[in-house]
């Protein structure tokens, strides 16, 4: 649940792989595209008894107000291995705009 970049369906499919004992999430993802497909799944998690598991994801269990919606961290220096990373994760993957910082008055903690 680490990469911005994911698509939230990717997320959703990820965990319902994972639920069903699959190592890959793409013939999931493919099935959440369709009512019949999502009624499918629903059915396969009920037959293994598995519709009740529990994750944890950070999107949804962590207020990002007051950790990381400010600012996209130091930039990597530009001989570094993570710059590109950063620059990726700094964009839509739609629109290719750069993202904006949150203008949010949160109180930031970063660490602990």
């Amino acid at each position: 649940t680490h990469e911005w970049r994911n698509l939230f369906l990717h997320l959703v499919a990820a965990v319902l792989a994972d639920a069903l004992g699959k190592d890959q999430f793409a013939s999931v993802a493919h099935k959440l595209r369709s009512k019949a497909g999502v009624l499918s799944l629903r059915k396969r998690l009920q037959k293994h008894n598995r519709q009740s598991i529990r994750y944890w994801i950070c999107a949804f269990c962590v207020n990002q107000h007051s950790a990381i919606c400010g600012s996209f961290g130091v930039e990597p220096s530009a001989d570094s291995p993570e710059r590109h990373r950063y620059k990726a994760n700094s964009v839509d993957t739609v629109t290719g705009k750069y993202h904006q910082n949150c203008s949010c008055e949160e109180t930031k903690h970063w660490s602990g």
